[in-house]
Protein backbone atom coordinates (compact mmCIF):
# COMPACT_ATOMS: atom_id res chain seq x y z
CA UNK A 1 0.00 0.00 0.00
CA UNK A 2 1.19 3.55 -0.73
CA UNK A 3 2.32 5.82 2.07
CA UNK A 4 -0.15 7.87 4.07
CA UNK A 5 -0.70 11.35 2.66
CA UNK A 6 -3.42 12.49 5.08
CA UNK A 7 -3.93 11.37 8.68
CA UNK A 8 -7.09 12.48 10.47
CA UNK A 9 -7.33 11.82 14.21
CA UNK A 10 -10.37 12.50 16.43
CA UNK A 11 -11.44 15.43 14.24
CA UNK A 12 -14.41 17.47 15.45
CA UNK A 13 -16.01 20.68 14.18
CA UNK A 14 -18.73 22.60 15.98
CA UNK A 15 -20.96 25.53 15.08
CA UNK A 16 -22.30 27.84 17.76
CA UNK A 17 -25.51 29.84 17.41
CA UNK A 18 -26.43 31.71 20.55
CA UNK A 19 -26.43 29.24 23.40
CA UNK A 20 -26.82 26.25 21.05
CA UNK A 21 -23.88 24.15 19.85
CA UNK A 22 -24.20 21.93 16.78
CA UNK A 23 -21.61 19.15 16.52
CA UNK A 24 -21.27 18.88 12.73
CA UNK A 25 -18.59 16.19 12.84
CA UNK A 26 -17.23 14.45 15.90
CA UNK A 27 -14.37 12.06 16.60
CA UNK A 28 -13.53 11.33 12.94
CA UNK A 29 -10.42 9.19 12.39
CA UNK A 30 -9.13 7.81 9.08
CA UNK A 31 -6.14 7.86 6.69
CA UNK A 32 -5.85 8.68 3.01
CA UNK A 33 -3.09 7.05 0.96
CA UNK A 34 -1.16 8.59 -1.92
CA UNK A 35 -2.79 8.00 -5.29
CA UNK A 36 -6.06 6.57 -3.98
CA UNK A 37 -9.60 7.86 -4.16
CA UNK A 38 -11.44 7.73 -0.85
CA UNK A 39 -15.20 8.14 -1.16
CA UNK A 40 -17.17 9.72 1.67
CA UNK A 41 -20.86 8.89 1.44
CA UNK A 42 -23.85 9.85 3.53
CA UNK A 43 -27.22 11.57 3.49
CA UNK A 44 -27.65 15.33 3.25
CA UNK A 45 -26.75 16.88 6.58
CA UNK A 46 -24.44 14.03 7.60
CA UNK A 47 -21.41 16.33 7.79
CA UNK A 48 -19.67 15.41 4.52
CA UNK A 49 -19.05 18.97 3.31
CA UNK A 50 -18.01 20.13 6.79
CA UNK A 51 -15.50 17.26 6.93
CA UNK A 52 -13.99 18.23 3.57
CA UNK A 53 -13.76 21.91 4.44
CA UNK A 54 -12.23 21.14 7.83
CA UNK A 55 -9.55 18.91 6.32
CA UNK A 56 -8.54 21.80 4.03
CA UNK A 57 -8.72 24.19 7.00
CA UNK A 58 -11.44 26.28 5.37
CA UNK A 59 -13.11 25.64 8.72
CA UNK A 60 -11.25 25.60 12.03
CA UNK A 61 -11.47 22.26 13.86
CA UNK A 62 -12.76 22.28 17.41
CA UNK A 63 -10.67 19.27 18.33
CA UNK A 64 -8.33 16.72 16.73
CA UNK A 65 -5.43 16.78 14.30
CA UNK A 66 -4.99 16.97 10.53
CA UNK A 67 -1.64 15.82 9.21
CA UNK A 68 -0.70 16.31 5.58
CA UNK A 69 2.44 14.45 4.53
CA UNK A 70 3.56 14.43 8.16
CA UNK A 71 2.93 18.16 8.68
CA UNK A 72 0.32 19.15 11.29
CA UNK A 73 -2.13 21.62 9.75
CA UNK A 74 -4.44 21.75 12.76
CA UNK A 75 -2.93 24.72 14.61
CA UNK A 76 -1.49 26.70 11.68
CA UNK A 77 -2.59 30.30 11.19
CA UNK A 78 -3.65 31.72 7.81
CA UNK A 79 -0.14 32.87 6.90
CA UNK A 80 1.40 29.46 7.63
CA UNK A 81 -1.40 27.66 5.77
CA UNK A 82 -0.94 29.74 2.62
CA UNK A 83 2.42 28.06 1.99
CA UNK A 84 0.69 24.66 1.92
CA UNK A 85 -2.52 25.62 0.09
CA UNK A 86 -0.98 24.87 -3.31
CA UNK A 87 -0.73 21.19 -2.29
CA UNK A 88 -4.43 20.67 -1.53
CA UNK A 89 -7.39 22.10 -3.40
CA UNK A 90 -11.17 21.71 -3.52
CA UNK A 91 -13.72 21.30 -6.31
CA UNK A 92 -16.97 22.75 -5.02
CA UNK A 93 -20.46 21.42 -5.59
CA UNK A 94 -22.07 24.20 -7.60
CA UNK A 95 -20.06 25.79 -10.44
CA UNK A 96 -22.77 28.46 -10.76
CA UNK A 97 -21.85 29.79 -7.29
CA UNK A 98 -18.17 28.92 -6.88
CA UNK A 99 -16.90 30.88 -9.93
CA UNK A 100 -16.87 34.68 -10.15
CA UNK A 101 -19.24 36.09 -12.80
CA UNK A 102 -17.13 39.24 -13.04
CA UNK A 103 -13.82 37.67 -14.04
CA UNK A 104 -12.82 36.13 -17.33
CA UNK A 105 -12.15 32.39 -17.31
CA UNK A 106 -8.42 33.01 -17.75
CA UNK A 107 -8.38 35.25 -14.68
CA UNK A 108 -10.31 32.68 -12.62
CA UNK A 109 -7.83 29.92 -13.37
CA UNK A 110 -4.78 32.19 -13.04
CA UNK A 111 -5.81 33.70 -9.70
CA UNK A 112 -4.32 30.95 -7.45
CA UNK A 113 -0.92 31.41 -9.15
CA UNK A 114 -1.13 35.18 -8.63
CA UNK A 115 -1.89 34.71 -4.92
CA UNK A 116 1.02 32.29 -4.56
CA UNK A 117 3.27 34.62 -6.62
CA UNK A 118 4.15 31.84 -9.03
CA UNK A 119 5.66 32.27 -12.51
CA UNK A 120 5.75 35.33 -14.76
CA UNK A 121 2.55 36.74 -16.35
CA UNK A 122 3.39 35.10 -19.68
CA UNK A 123 4.14 31.76 -18.03
CA UNK A 124 0.87 31.95 -16.09
CA UNK A 125 -1.06 32.60 -19.31
CA UNK A 126 0.57 29.60 -20.98
CA UNK A 127 -0.22 27.49 -17.92
CA UNK A 128 -3.89 28.49 -18.14
CA UNK A 129 -4.00 27.52 -21.83
CA UNK A 130 -2.47 24.16 -20.91
CA UNK A 131 -5.07 23.57 -18.19
CA UNK A 132 -7.94 24.51 -20.51
CA UNK A 133 -6.73 21.87 -22.94
CA UNK A 134 -6.39 19.30 -20.14
CA UNK A 135 -10.03 19.74 -19.12
CA UNK A 136 -11.34 19.69 -22.68
CA UNK A 137 -11.98 23.41 -23.28
CA UNK A 138 -10.68 25.50 -26.22
CA UNK A 139 -8.12 28.27 -25.78
CA UNK A 140 -10.82 30.76 -26.78
CA UNK A 141 -12.45 30.12 -23.38
CA UNK A 142 -9.68 32.24 -21.81
CA UNK A 143 -11.35 35.53 -22.80
CA UNK A 144 -14.93 34.53 -22.03
CA UNK A 145 -16.94 35.07 -18.86
CA UNK A 146 -18.49 32.22 -16.98
CA UNK A 147 -22.11 33.00 -17.94
CA UNK A 148 -21.27 31.99 -21.53
CA UNK A 149 -20.79 28.36 -20.51
CA UNK A 150 -23.03 25.43 -19.63
CA UNK A 151 -22.96 23.79 -16.21
CA UNK A 152 -20.63 21.02 -17.36
CA UNK A 153 -18.24 23.52 -18.95
CA UNK A 154 -18.27 25.64 -15.79
CA UNK A 155 -17.30 22.61 -13.74
CA UNK A 156 -14.43 21.97 -16.16
CA UNK A 157 -13.25 25.52 -15.41
CA UNK A 158 -13.52 24.79 -11.68
CA UNK A 159 -11.47 21.62 -12.14
CA UNK A 160 -8.82 23.56 -14.10
CA UNK A 161 -8.64 26.14 -11.32
CA UNK A 162 -8.16 23.43 -8.70
CA UNK A 163 -5.43 21.63 -10.68
CA UNK A 164 -3.46 24.62 -11.96
CA UNK A 165 -1.36 24.59 -8.78
CA UNK A 166 -0.39 20.92 -9.31
CA UNK A 167 -1.89 19.85 -5.97
CA UNK A 168 -1.30 16.47 -4.40
CA UNK A 169 -4.73 16.21 -2.75
CA UNK A 170 -8.07 17.23 -4.26
CA UNK A 171 -11.33 17.15 -2.31
CA UNK A 172 -14.28 16.94 -4.70
CA UNK A 173 -17.46 17.93 -2.88
CA UNK A 174 -20.48 16.60 -4.81
CA UNK A 175 -18.84 17.76 -8.08
CA UNK A 176 -21.59 16.44 -10.38
CA UNK A 177 -24.76 16.75 -8.30
CA UNK A 178 -25.62 20.18 -9.80
CA UNK A 179 -25.15 18.94 -13.38
CA UNK A 180 -27.48 17.29 -15.87
CA UNK A 181 -27.37 13.49 -15.80
CA UNK A 182 -26.11 13.45 -19.40
CA UNK A 183 -23.07 15.52 -18.37
CA UNK A 184 -22.26 13.79 -15.08
CA UNK A 185 -20.52 10.79 -16.66
CA UNK A 186 -18.31 13.07 -18.77
CA UNK A 187 -17.09 14.97 -15.70
CA UNK A 188 -16.55 11.79 -13.67
CA UNK A 189 -14.50 10.21 -16.46
CA UNK A 190 -12.51 13.43 -16.81
CA UNK A 191 -11.70 13.37 -13.09
CA UNK A 192 -10.48 9.78 -13.35
CA UNK A 193 -8.30 10.60 -16.37
CA UNK A 194 -6.81 13.62 -14.59
CA UNK A 195 -6.10 11.56 -11.48
CA UNK A 196 -3.92 9.23 -13.53
CA UNK A 197 -2.29 12.03 -15.52
CA UNK A 198 -1.43 14.22 -12.53
CA UNK A 199 -0.97 11.47 -9.91
CA UNK A 200 -3.71 12.95 -7.73
CA UNK A 201 -5.15 11.75 -4.46
CA UNK A 202 -8.92 12.27 -4.15
CA UNK A 203 -11.36 12.56 -1.31
CA UNK A 204 -14.62 12.22 -3.20
CA UNK A 205 -17.74 13.36 -1.35
CA UNK A 206 -21.19 12.34 -2.55
CA UNK A 207 -24.63 11.17 -1.43
CA UNK A 208 -24.90 9.09 -4.62
CA UNK A 209 -23.71 5.53 -3.96
CA UNK A 210 -23.42 4.67 -7.66
CA UNK A 211 -21.14 7.68 -8.24
CA UNK A 212 -19.01 6.77 -5.23
CA UNK A 213 -18.70 3.18 -6.46
CA UNK A 214 -17.50 4.43 -9.85
CA UNK A 215 -14.93 6.86 -8.44
CA UNK A 216 -13.55 5.34 -5.26
CA UNK A 217 -11.04 2.73 -4.13
CA UNK A 218 -12.22 2.82 -0.52
CA UNK A 219 -15.45 4.14 0.97
CA UNK A 220 -16.21 5.76 4.32
CA UNK A 221 -19.82 5.97 5.55
CA UNK A 222 -20.78 9.11 7.48
CA UNK A 223 -23.98 9.65 9.47
CA UNK A 224 -24.88 12.58 11.73
CA UNK A 225 -21.23 13.60 12.02
CA UNK A 226 -19.96 10.12 12.95
CA UNK A 227 -17.88 7.79 10.78
CA UNK A 228 -19.54 4.37 10.96
CA UNK A 229 -17.70 2.13 8.51
CA UNK A 230 -14.65 2.25 6.21
CA UNK A 231 -13.46 -0.45 3.83
CA UNK A 232 -12.43 -1.17 0.26
CA UNK A 233 -15.16 -0.37 -2.24
CA UNK A 234 -16.10 -3.96 -3.07
CA UNK A 235 -15.96 -4.96 0.59
CA UNK A 236 -18.42 -2.23 1.57
CA UNK A 237 -20.85 -2.94 -1.27
CA UNK A 238 -20.75 -6.73 -0.99
CA UNK A 239 -20.31 -7.16 2.76
CA UNK A 240 -21.80 -4.17 4.62
CA UNK A 241 -21.80 -4.65 8.38
CA UNK A 242 -23.22 -1.53 10.01
CA UNK A 243 -27.04 -1.30 9.79
CA UNK A 244 -26.83 2.27 8.47
CA UNK A 245 -24.58 1.14 5.61
CA UNK A 246 -27.04 -1.64 4.82
CA UNK A 247 -29.92 0.85 4.76
CA UNK A 248 -28.02 3.11 2.33
CA UNK A 249 -27.27 0.22 -0.02
CA UNK A 250 -30.88 -0.98 0.16
CA UNK A 251 -31.99 2.44 -1.13
CA UNK A 252 -30.07 2.11 -4.43
CA UNK A 253 -32.54 1.92 -7.35
CA UNK A 254 -32.65 -1.49 -9.04
CA UNK A 255 -31.34 -1.49 -12.62
CA UNK A 256 -32.73 -4.93 -13.39
CA UNK A 257 -36.49 -4.50 -14.07
CA UNK A 258 -37.12 -8.03 -12.77
CA UNK A 259 -35.84 -6.91 -9.36
CA UNK A 260 -38.05 -3.83 -9.13
CA UNK A 261 -41.01 -3.99 -6.83
CA UNK A 262 -39.38 -6.64 -4.65
CA UNK A 263 -39.33 -5.45 -1.08
CA UNK A 264 -35.91 -5.42 0.53
CA UNK A 265 -35.56 -6.82 4.02
CA UNK A 266 -36.15 -3.91 6.41
CA UNK A 267 -33.01 -2.64 8.14
CA UNK A 268 -33.29 -1.27 11.65
CA UNK A 269 -30.77 1.52 12.17
CA UNK A 270 -29.77 1.92 15.83
CA UNK A 271 -30.04 5.38 17.42
CA UNK A 272 -27.00 7.62 17.27
CA UNK A 273 -24.75 7.11 20.32
CA UNK A 274 -24.05 10.17 22.49
CA UNK A 275 -20.32 9.72 21.89
CA UNK A 276 -18.22 9.16 18.71
CA UNK A 277 -18.10 5.44 17.86
CA UNK A 278 -14.79 3.61 17.90
CA UNK A 279 -13.83 1.93 14.63
CA UNK A 280 -12.47 -1.59 14.93
CA UNK A 281 -10.77 -3.65 12.23
CA UNK A 282 -12.76 -6.83 11.65
CA UNK A 283 -10.27 -8.07 9.05
CA UNK A 284 -9.42 -7.23 5.46
CA UNK A 285 -8.95 -3.55 6.47
CA UNK A 286 -12.69 -3.34 7.10
CA UNK A 287 -13.40 -0.95 9.97
CA UNK A 288 -16.80 -0.85 11.65
CA UNK A 289 -18.22 1.21 14.51
CA UNK A 290 -19.63 -1.14 17.14
CA UNK A 291 -19.04 -2.17 20.73
CA UNK A 292 -16.31 -4.73 21.41
CA UNK A 293 -18.69 -7.60 22.25
CA UNK A 294 -20.54 -7.31 18.93
CA UNK A 295 -17.27 -7.22 17.00
CA UNK A 296 -15.91 -10.23 18.88
CA UNK A 297 -19.07 -12.20 18.08
CA UNK A 298 -18.77 -11.20 14.42
CA UNK A 299 -15.14 -12.35 14.34
CA UNK A 300 -16.08 -15.67 15.92
CA UNK A 301 -18.88 -16.26 13.41
CA UNK A 302 -16.58 -15.32 10.56
CA UNK A 303 -13.94 -17.81 11.73
CA UNK A 304 -16.56 -20.59 12.06
CA UNK A 305 -17.85 -20.02 8.52
CA UNK A 306 -14.30 -19.94 7.20
CA UNK A 307 -13.39 -23.25 8.86
CA UNK A 308 -16.62 -24.89 7.60
CA UNK A 309 -15.87 -23.86 4.01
Amino acid sequence: MNKKLVEIRNLSTQFKKGANIHKAIEGITFDVYEGESLGIVGESGSGKTTLGRTILRLLTPFHGTIQFDGIDLSSMDAKQLRVWRKDFQMIFQNPYESLSPRLKVGEIIEEPMVIQKMLTPKERTNKVYEMLENVGLPKSAYQKTIHEFSGGQRQRVAIARALVMNPRLVIADEPVSALDVSVQAQILNLLKELQTEFNLTYIFISHDLSVVHHMSDRVGVLNKGHMLEIAAKNEIYQNPIHPYTKSLLASIPKVNPMMRGLEAEPVEVPPQPPYPPHLIDIGNDHYVAADVIEIQNYRMNKQVHKSES
